[in-house]
């Protein structure tokens, strides 16, 4: 009988996406092609046998000159089977999205289970070209489901780069929903299956198949999605604190706190009603720009944030200069007490259970109250535990000062009841000499 030889493929195969490179040279194969651009002292991280609390980080001047005598030991411990590689290059030992050094590629992972895989990279490549989107370099069957990615040219990660991958990366998974795009798979730190190894979930082995076979910037990428992102919010906090000097910060970060919290409300508000209510659509208007204004955003995320709200049409529709006027009107309301806030939007006592700050003075006082009850109540609980425990205490030393007494005689050295006594000695797990009492006669013997 021939020994089994781990590094040669076996026959398994998803019998879709064949590979008859031997298993060794995938998995360097893999390790190169991802890692082309890393510098001499960047760090890729390897989890063999899906131990994630333990990778072996690699720096490109060991693994490149002799990956086999590094990698492969690491991954046939576990006879190949689940082993996953950093796509990104890492500065330090430290699998980090802030330690992140280089960037190598953008990928999605979708969770293609039943699928074809070539099936679901047909549905993928449609929803690509509809979008204008730049096709993958390959894709990757992970066992189970498959990987998009797009290899990148040489790109260090500085914050502006680091930013647009982020973006790029949210919209590619955004994009592939439909068809199973894991939303959790997003992050620069993240680990994929590596070419060569088995899915030991499915049995079955990850390999890869070229699509474009090409890199790409990160500009080319960013500037193929610029025109669908959305504009992001831009923050003026310091613009803020200057113009409102009168401001200690402590003062400015309660003043911050209440704004984000009472758009959180806002938006809890809009989605108990399904919607903004005809009657209140101009003041929630107000309130929402008003609120962002104060938390410095800029004018378009302003307008954003009241155009992205539910308005509701009963009567007469909330049209577009509707709400340009509502957003023109906020400038005048530079602040808003509570209050005036819940009498406007007409908030019922009821909706104001499921509310944070935008709530009356009677719910806050009513809030106010039951917490002190709570609190007084926790008090009165921690102050007859400490009486019970010194009662305890006491009562093991009269207990050993004083041994051979019945429980009444305890009860009246302690001065208190006999069967406080005999609570005491169970909890103490001690036993008095005294013989038990009279067994009671129960009813109908």
């Amino acid at each position: 009988m021939t020994p089994c030889n781990l590094d040669v493929a076996p026959d398994k195969s998803n019998g879709e996406n064949s590979d008859t490179r031997p298993r060794l040279q995938q998995v360097v194969d893999c390790i190169e092609r991802l890692h082309l651009n890393d510098r001499e002292h960047d760090y890729a991280h390897l989890i063999a046998g899906g131990d994630f609390a333990h990778s072996l980080p690699l720096t490109s001047r060991s693994w490149l000159r002799n990956p086999a005598q590094l990698v492969i030991p690491a991954i046939r411990q576990y006879q190949y089977q689940d082993s996953y590689l950093s796509q990104n290059a890492f500065k330090g030992k430290r699998r980090l999205g802030a330690e992140v050094s280089r960037l190598n590629c953008l990928f999605v992972d979708v969770d293609a289970y039943g699928h074809s895989p070539t099936a679901t990279v047909a549905a993928a490549r449609e929803i690509l070209l509809d979008s204008g989107i730049i096709p993958a370099t390959d894709w990757t069957f992970s066992g189970r489901g498959i990987y998009l990615r797009w290899l990148l040219k040489a790109t260090p990660a500085t914050p502006e780069n680091k930013a647009k991958w982020e973006s790029i990366e949210s919209y590619l998974v955004n994009l592939l929903k439909p068809i199973g795009a894991d939303q959790r798979v997003q992050d620069l730190a993240r680990v994929l299956r590596l070419d060569g190894t088995i899915n030991s979930k499915s049995g079955l082995m990850v390999r890869t198949t070229t699509e474009s076979g090409k890199r790409y910037s990160l500009a080319e990428l960013y500037q193929a999605i610029e025109p669908n992102l959305v504009p992001e919010a831009t923050f003026q906090g310091e613009a803020v604190l200057q113009e409102n000097r009168f401001l200690s910060p402590a003062t400015a970060l309660s003043f911050r706190i209440q704004g984000h919290r009472r758009l959180s409300d806002l938006s809890i508000l809009e989605t108990i009603r399904g919607g903004v209510l005809e009657g209140s659509r101009r003041y929630c208007a107000i309130v929402a720009a008003m609120t962002q204004r104060g938390l410095g955003y800029d004018e378009p995320a302003i307008a954003n944030a009241v155009h992205g709200l539910k308005f509701l049409t009963t009567t007469e529709p909330f049209t577009f200069e509707d709400r340009q006027e509502a957003i023109r009107a906020s400038v005048d309301f530079p602040r808003l007490k509570t209050d005036t806030i819940v009498d406007w939007l007409g908030i019922t006592p009821r909706e104001e259970r499921r509310l944070g700050v935008l709530v009356s003075g009677a719910e806050r006082k009513r809030r106010h109250v039951a917490c002190q009850v709570g609190w007084n109540r926790q008090q009165r609980s921690t102050a007859v535990t400490e009486r019970r425990k010194r009662f305890i205490v006491r009562t093991a030393q009269v207990f050993g000062d004083c041994p051979g007494h019945s429980l009444r005689e305890y009860g009246e050295m302690l001065a208190v009841s006999y069967k406080t006594v005999s609570n005491a000695l169970a909890v103490l797990g001690l036993r008095t000499s005294g013989k038990p009492g009279r067994p009671r006669k129960l009813p109908g013997i």
